[in-house]
């Protein structure tokens, strides 16, 4: 592959399970092109390499961004960042640790927990914590990269806002980590949703009330949390006709989840999308509010030839413009 560097090191340190098969997808094009592609995680390793590719948020990468530079690095950020359009970054949540303070009264009065208004507190914060915590960490530790890549343009605002130099490209699909393009025949799963859920995340608040709503028209979820990969993952997908993303914090960008449901054969199904590019909703994918997303659901499903050219469009994306053939080397530069 034109432009690689001749020796390519993947920065792991304390990442597991999907990032770490992220990394594993693009060691191995950097090996299917005659690279030498390895793990990078001390000192000495780096010395031995071109270039070192750091996927997902700084706060992984504590030792690297420590020590001194001996090759070119790279940050490919696939977290949450602050969006300059998003309403929730003024307020308590932007200046006082309000997640702590309420965990340390809940710890204390513990019927707190039992109280919407303490849950509708605690998720609000963990909302707006959460993006403006990566910023920081990532305007910080700036200098220790001679590249940023943010993998969504969505999530870019926040960094240009802040003067951060970043450029704009969305990770690919490979099939290390997403499994083989196709996957049709018989799907005994209607809707199968994605993701890790937590008490104070709003995905458990919106999924719950979503499973409700589909019960009484037969429909049941499937559930695929807590740390899921590889075989048992694309085993649960392939089952699936719908697969359901709710934003974990209001404003996410499902491109993963996008990728796997697509590779195995099902239709993505998530809330409102803003700057989707490349994906185009109503072709790709569907999109609805939080509260519309049951009636999307069965809309969806009434609707096999549909479903299948969405389905189809999709895969044929992951082809072309989506293929980490193509974004790699463009992220590298």
């Amino acid at each position: 592959m034109a432009g690689l560097p001749a020796r390519i090191g993947i920065a792991h340190e304390t990442c597991f399970g999907f990032l770490r098969e992220l990394g594993e997808a693009v060691m191995d094009i950097a090996r299917e092109s005659g690279r030498d592609a390895r793990d990078v995680d001390s000192a000495d390793d780096e010395a031995g390499v071109d270039l070192v590719l750091a996927i997902g948020s700084v706060h992984l990468y504590p030792d690297l961004v420590a020590r001194p530079r001996s090759a070119r690095r790279i940050l490919w950020h696939t977290e949450p960042l602050p969006r300059t359009t998003a309403p929730s970054r003024s307020g308590v949540h932007q200046w006082l640790p309000t997640g702590r303070i309420l965990d340390i009264s809940r710890a204390a009065l513990p019927s707190l927990e039992r109280s919407a208004a303490w849950r509708c507190w605690r998720e609000q914060a963990a909302n707006v914590r959460e993006p403006l915590t990566n910023l920081a960490q990532l305007r910080h530790h700036a200098a220790a990269f001679d590249r940023i890549v943010i993998d969504a343009h969505s999530r870019a605002e926040g960094a240009f806002e802040a003067g951060l130099h970043v450029e704009v490209v969305p990770f690919g699909y490979h099939s290390t980590w997403a499994g083989p393009i196709g996957a049709s025949g018989q799907r005994d799963i209607e809707i199968v949703a994605m993701g890790n859920v937590s008490p104070i995340a709003r995905r458990l608040r919106i999924l719950t009330a979503l499973e409700d709503e589909l019960s009484r028209s037969n429909i049941k979820v499937s559930r695929i949390s807590g740390h899921v990969y590889g075989a048992a993952r694309r085993s649960a997908l392939e089952r699936a006709r719908v697969s359901i993303d709710i934003h974990r914090i209001p404003g996410g960008y499902p491109l993963y989840n996008f990728i796997l449901a697509s590779a195995a054969g099902a239709a993505l199904l998530t809330e409102p999308l803003i700057k989707p590019a490349p994906l185009v909703a109503g072709v790709h994918y569907v999109e609805a509010e939080a509260a519309d997303l049951a009636r999307a659901a069965r809309d969806l499903l009434a609707d096999e030839p549909r479903r299948l050219r969405m389905v189809e469009a999709a895969q044929q994306l992951l082809r072309t413009d989506l293929d980490l053939h193509r974004t790699l080397p463009l992220a590298l530069g």
